[in-house]
Order: C-alpha cells, then structure tokens, then sequence
C-alpha cells in the first residue's frame, strides 16, 4: 500500500468518525430540546432518541462548565 493509499484509507476512518460523532452530538441536542420545551423528562427523551442517559448526563455536565 502507498502512503497516498494510507492516507486516503485514513481520511475515509476519520469522516466516518466525525459523522458518528456529530448524528451523536445532534441527538443529545435535540434531547435537550425537548426536555427544555417541557415535550418530555429527560428519560423518556432519551429513550425516544436512542440516547443513553449516561451520555446524556456527560453532555448536559460538559454544556454548563462551557
């Protein structure tokens, strides 16, 4: 394999990450969406959503020390 063939190899992992990682950071956005519009507590949009509360729980500590 050429180092251009690596690279390309590379950067294809790396899109695929930051896809996942951005549909994962829309989700817990859209979780705190509807908690804040009252629509649902945070468990039940969570399990709407797909979203772990755990993660959730991350994200919402993450978001207030910002």
């Amino acid at each position: 394999m050429t180092l251009e063939d690596s690279l390309k190899v590379e950067r294809k992992q790396w899109l695929k990450e930051g896809r996942a990682e951005g549909l994962a950071k829309a989700k817990l956005d859209d979780v705190d969406k509807l908690v804040a519009e009252g629509t649902f507590d945070a468990e039940k949009a969570c399990a709407v959503l797909g979203v772990s509360p755990e993660d959730y729980s991350k994200y919402k500590s993450q978001s207030t020390e910002s």
